[in-house]
């Protein structure tokens, strides 16, 4: 599929940008396994969790050695 950019009027206040799928999953994490950098960027900006969710977008990051994003959340 194409990245998906986020529009530059969305703004992410008031959504929840840490719910879980029924797996386990938020969207941070999701962003982070598909590589969509500026979606990863937006949902960390608006508040996501790097840490919530199961695996965790941290996690997520280290098991496909995805470092620019472990260098976003300040790990």
């Amino acid at each position: 599929g194409l990245p998906v950019q986020a529009h530059p009027a969305h703004d992410p206040r008031g959504a929840e940008v840490d719910r879980a799928n029924d797996r386990g999953q938020t969207p941070l994490a999701g962003a982070v396994f598909k590589g969509y950098g500026e979606v990863v960027r937006v949902l960390y900006e608006a508040g996501a969790d790097p840490y919530g969710g199961t695996p965790t977008a941290v996690d997520t990051a280290r098991m496909f050695e995805k470092d620019a994003f472990l260098e976003l959340f300040g790990v």
